[in-house]
This record gives C-alpha cells, sequence and structure tokens, in this order.
C-alpha cells in the first residue's frame, strides 16, 4: 500500500453545541517515500440519511457548524496524500476512521420531552 497505513490518531469530539460539533485528531505520519500529506478528508453524514457533507482541511481542527440539534452524526476521516510514484502524481485518501457524536439540545429548552 501507499500512503498512509492508518487513520489519524485521537479523533474526537473537543466540544458541541446545538448547531456544532468541533473535532481534533493527530498528524498521521507517513512513512513511505513519494508520499506527501496534502491533508485531512473529513466527512460527516446525519446518521440515518444518505447526505455525506465533506470538506477538505490542512489543519488539525475543524469546527462543522449549522448542523441540526439533538441529532446524532456519523463523522468520518482520511489523511488525504500526493502519490507521486505515479505520473502524473494522484491524490488519494488513506485509511479512514470514524466515529459518532450528537449535537446538544438548543439553550433554553427541557431535556425532557
Amino acid at each position: 500500500m501507499i500512503g498512509p497505513s492508518r487513520p489519524p490518531e485521537n479523533f474526537a469530539v473537543s466540544s458541541s453545541t446545538a448547531i456544532s460539533l468541533t473535532l481534533t485528531w493527530e498528524e498521521v505520519t507517513c512513512i513511505y517515500r513519494h508520499v506527501t500529506i496534502t491533508g485531512y478528508q473529513l466527512r460527516h453524514v446525519e446518521n440515518g440519511t444518505d447526505a455525506v457533507m465533506g470538506t477538505l482541511v490542512n489543519t488539525l481542527t475543524r469546527t462543522i457548524e449549522d448542523l441540526l440539534p439533538r441529532t446524532t452524526y456519523m463523522l468520518t476521516i482520511a489523511a488525504q496524500h500526493i502519490d507521486f510514484n505515479v505520473v502524473p502524481p494522484v491524490i488519494l485518501a488513506g485509511v479512514s476512521t470514524e466515529i459518532f457524536a450528537t449535537t446538544m439540545a438548543p439553550s433554553g429548552e427541557s431535556k425532557c420531552m
């Protein structure tokens, strides 16, 4: 396999609100020659739907906003890299990992329904 053989480590939610989730992870160290990590593919989907939203980030944290309150999301992350072993070089995604997280109830809303 060319590229990272494992996903970013310690992928977690560091904070949440009713409409956002802040995610953090650790950098992937690539041990293969001719491969450069160019960023991280971050995807989220509302649990039970097929509507996948994605973004490419080049930092180790990201806040996803405009989410629905009290909703569970599946979040995945993979390191994106360029393989210079082929001509022309190809952009590829490495091994991904997933977590589930739920946004909070809106401020002032009762937790009992």
